[in-house]
């Protein structure tokens, strides 16, 4: 992800943050939370055209229950959500190195975002993954799960950056926490073992032959060597 991605994505994370807290701007002290995100790939590696398994995990320290200040995009019950790793798209609007299998996401809500142009002089298009959470009770969790296909393209190994945003008037209190990078693998290319030459049977039969000839050659110049010398 280049500088002018994370700009973007950076950009969208702190609008999403910190409108909903200005529409509460002077209504007192916000509720205080601690929500901190996990992330895991599996398997570790991938190659092209692979698919893999992304787990999401968010845990609210609280004191208070996260995302129930005000109603998110899809209710009250889906008031926290992640942004996940954005992708630079190319003029042939390709989704990245990897693409979402939509049907398998489970525990969360998924969506996606076209967002741009961005910064200049490129002024480029990216596409942002947003994954909405249930409200979170203090001391609970929540695990959103789903698969990702790559592209059967090679690529390199990558970073991606995941973002857990306050979508209402809360205050979390160890923001530290709220962003994790994962580096994808792109695991050793598969070689094939060179093929062992083999020899057709008329082959082995030439080398039968010629081996038998050599064979009777060289007795038969022993037996002459050893009757000059009697």
């Amino acid at each position: 992800m280049n500088r002018g991605h994370q700009w973007l994505v950076r950009s969208l994370a702190i609008c999403a943050a910190v409108l909903p807290q200005l529409a509460y701007a002077g209504t007192g002290a916000w509720p205080q939370i601690d929500v901190s995100i996990a992330v895991s790939v599996t398997p570790s590696a991938f190659q092209p055209g692979d698919r893999g398994t992304v787990t999401l995990t968010l845990h609210n320290a609280g004191p208070t229950a996260a995302g129930v200040a005000q109603p998110g995009p899809f209710g009250d019950q889906f008031a926290n959500y992640v942004i996940g790793p954005g992708f630079r798209l190319p003029t042939t609007w390709d989704w990245g190195p990897f693409d979402i299998l939509w049907s398998t996401v489970s525990g969360c809500v998924a969506t996606y975002d076209v967002i741009g142009p961005g910064p200049p002089p490129d002024f480029f298009f990216a596409l942002v993954f947003q994954f909405y959470f249930e409200v979170i009770p203090p001391g609970e969790s929540r695990v959103c799960t789903f698969d990702i296909q790559f592209l059967q393209e090679p690529f390199e190994t990558f970073e991606t950056r995941w973002s857990y945003t306050i979508s209402a008037a809360q205050e979390d209190t160890n923001p530290a926490n709220n962003e994790v990078f994962y580096t994808i693998v792109a695991g050793e290319p598969y070689v094939p073992p060179e093929p062992v030459p083999s020899l057709s049977r008329w082959t082995l039969m030439g080398l039968a032959i010629g081996l038998s000839v050599l064979a009777f050659a060289h007795r038969r110049r022993c037996g002459m060597w050893g009757a000059s010398h009697r």
